[in-house]
């Protein structure tokens, strides 16, 4: 590093790292002041504190998008209710499996399922309709006492 990183600038990213915490105000003191230098100076604390939590993996989710229904009109959106041109699904319980198995047998530890916001369909009953539940670690079909689970790797830093 090279160019110069001011003692105020050094001291927001040292506070940042121990405390993980800044006040709007500093984080404004911050991003006003960086600089090349100031920024490799950050890049390199962040990648330290990412190899100490995560060591060299790589956390991938499999996204399974299981509705493009949706009842909100957001104009940004592909899969509003007013684009005409949308072609419609729902996958069904046994199609959302499917993509699970084969996304498992590809690599796939974790799964996001995603889907519009629709009418049909009722967030709290997703798991029936998907018809899976969690039990310790667990991920069975038709719920706990099925000799069909699959072990899931869920550390904690990956759920968030």
């Amino acid at each position: 590093m090279s160019e110069y990183i001011s003692p105020d600038i050094r001291a927001l990213i040292d506070r940042l790292e121990q405390e993980q915490l800044l006040t709007k105000d500093e984080f404004v003191r911050l991003i006003s002041g960086r600089s090349k230098a100031a920024s490799e100076y950050l890049f390199e604390k962040a990648q330290r504190i990412r190899q100490r939590i995560y060591g060299r993996e790589v956390y991938i989710r499999g996204l399974i998008e299981f509705t493009n229904y949706c009842r909100n009109d957001c104009y940004y959106c592909g899969i509003r209710r007013s684009n005409k041109k949308a072609d419609r699904y729902r996958l069904t319980q046994a199609q959302i499996l499917n993509c699970c198995r084969l996304g498992y047998q590809l690599g796939f530890r974790t799964f996001v399922l995603q889907g519009g916001q629709d009418a049909e369909l009722v967030f709290f009953g997703l798991f029936q309709i998907v018809g899976l539940q969690a039990v310790g670690g667990e991920i069975h079909e038709g719920g706990p006492g099925t000799s069909r689970g699959a072990q899931v790797e869920s550390p904690i830093h990956d759920v968030l």
